[in-house]
């Protein structure tokens, strides 16, 4: 693991900008982002050929996790990723994946992990560690731990190759995940937690500038409570699984007020995919983006992207009788959402658009 730390500081090309760049964001078309990651190495032309074609890129924990031929730390290999990425299309905004609750081995925070043991790691009042996924878990009540943490996004954004980062797990309070984690009555610092992790998020935005950090953060969404967008630590919300169902609308709709982009990542299969994009397409305002697909799965550049929208004109309008949104965009697409069958239906100038 050292090898790799050492070779963070010396294999990485500097370039000469710091901060990071907002993701573009139009109405001409679907406006989409690309989340994903390549196991066996980086991408190459053909794949990197639909990959610049998103104005918004995040490359996933295991990019290039089983090259046996590459010992670089997860970090080194997302920005040398996010270079090649910018060579191509520099106006793309490009996203380093961490995670605010479990330490991944192959990045370079691991090595520091184990050698702060049992300072770093999240543990009970008795001393055992707190696990997930059988892995250590970070303790952000330890102001040291969280200002590494902070670190392994600033440095990669002053590279000049990464403009933001999406924070797995990171939710501000107690909950370190979904699946009901919570950390348990008898952790001894959960003032000290709570406090440092929200002061390592708002550390990640002030050195992104108007790059994106993007929280996935579940609670955020479930216990509508998040503050005005003023107040707020970090600009950006992600909908990890937006689906073709009011709720989704509903949740959409919560966020555009507490946060400046917003993502919608489509957790559906294929067959549902145009339901979802219609309840999407019911909500969507400046600044949110559509995604789809697994977060290992080879870029794919689907038809419904190039879908023609405009502005809109209007916002949605629902029908509580009979449980249907209604929406209308210059283009001349017209997009309705039963909120009782969760079916939609998207027609271009009289023409039903079925993906």
């Amino acid at each position: 693991m050292l090898k790799g730390v050492l070779f963070l500081t010396c294999a990485i090309i500097l370039a000469p900008t710091f901060g990071g760049m907002a993701p573009k964001f139009q109405w001409d078309t679907l406006p989409v982002y690309f989340h994903s990651a390549n196991r066996s190495g980086m991408w190459n032309a053909t794949a990197l050929e639909i990959v610049t074609r998103f104005p918004w890129v995040t490359i996933e924990k295991w990019h290039q996790y089983s090259d046996p031929t590459n010992n670089d730390t997860e970090e080194t290999r997302i920005i040398n990723q996010c270079a090649a990425i910018k060579k191509i299309n520099p106006s793309i905004s490009c996203m380093l994946y961490t995670n605010a609750a479990i330490d991944f081995e192959w990045y370079s925070i691991n090595n520091d992990m184990t050698q702060h043991l049992p300072y770093w790691t999240l543990r009970y009042q008795n001393g055992t560690d707190i696990p997930l996924t059988g892995r250590l878990t970070f303790n952000f009540a330890n102001r040291s731990m969280s200002k590494r943490f902070t670190s392994m996004c600033v440095d990669a954004i002053r590279t000049g190759h990464v403009d933001g980062c999406f924070v797995d797990r990171s939710d501000p309070e107690w909950q370190i995940g979904w699946s009901g984690n919570t950390l348990p009555g008898d952790f001894i610092n959960l003032t000290a937690y709570t406090m440092n992790k929200i002061e390592t998020l708002r550390d990640m935005q002030a050195a992104a500038g108007d790059g994106p950090i993007i929280l996935n953060c579940h609670s955020c969404i479930d216990n509508r409570a998040l503050p005005p967008i003023s107040q707020w630590y970090t600009n950006t919300q992600n909908i990890e699984w937006f689906t073709n169902s009011n709720a989704s609308i509903a949740d959409l709709m919560y966020l555009q007020q507490h946060a400046k982009y917003v993502r919608a990542h489509a957790s559906v299969p294929d067959e549902l995919l145009h339901d979802t994009l219609g309840a999407f397409l019911i909500a969507v305002k400046e600044n949110n983006f559509f995604g789809a697909g697994g977060f290992w799965q080879a870029p794919v550049w689907r038809d419904i992207y190039d879908l023609k929208l405009g502005p809109p004109l209007g916002d949605g309008i629902y029908d509580r009788k009979t449980g249907i949104w209604t929406r209308h965009f210059s283009s001349g697409l017209q997009v309705t959402f039963n909120a009782f069958t969760n079916k939609s239906t998207i027609v271009n100038n009289g023409q039903s658009y079925l993906g």
